[in-house]
């Protein structure tokens, strides 16, 4: 399974022995400003047999940067829930034994915000201001 690959959970349950308990949006994990950056998602699988656990990760030390004023989006992150509530912190190049009743949560990063910052003057065409909320535009002849 990939995070790139949005896998149905019949698909998932069928080839691994797993239930997947939880998939959603991951509200707020997008960069704040004028243009919200994308949420990521949250997947928490329950392994029904002993496996291991290999991850490979991108956006989790440097999480997604914001442009031109804009926040940077949430990083990602995984944690095992051990079958007696033990929590591990996964890193974003990592493994886990995981033994049967242990959850895995996988939060995939967020992105990052994108604002224009404004500057109206002759020698740039638009722009978006986007603490005034105001548009700029300048014709060259």
């Amino acid at each position: 399974m990939t995070n790139s690959r949005m896998t149905d959970p019949e698909v998932l349950e069928c080839r691994f022995p797993v239930r997947l308990e939880r998939y959603e949006i991951r509200s707020g994990s997008g960069g704040a400003g004028r243009w919200h950056g994308g949420d990521g998602g949250v997947r928490e699988l329950r392994f029904l047999e002993p496996m291991k656990l290999s991850l490979l990760a991108n956006g989790w030390r440097y999480p997604a940067f914001g442009a031109q004023g804009g926040q940077p989006g949430a990083p990602g992150e995984c944690q095992v829930i051990r079958g007696d509530g033990t929590v591990v912190s996964l890193a974003h190049a990592d493994s886990a034994e995981l033994k049967a009743g242990d959850r895995v949560i996988i939060k995939t990063p967020g992105a990052g915000d994108s604002v224009v910052i404004p500057a109206c003057n002759d020698d740039k065409p638009l722009f978006v201001d986007a603490v005034n909320q105001t548009v700029c535009v300048i014709y060259s002849s």
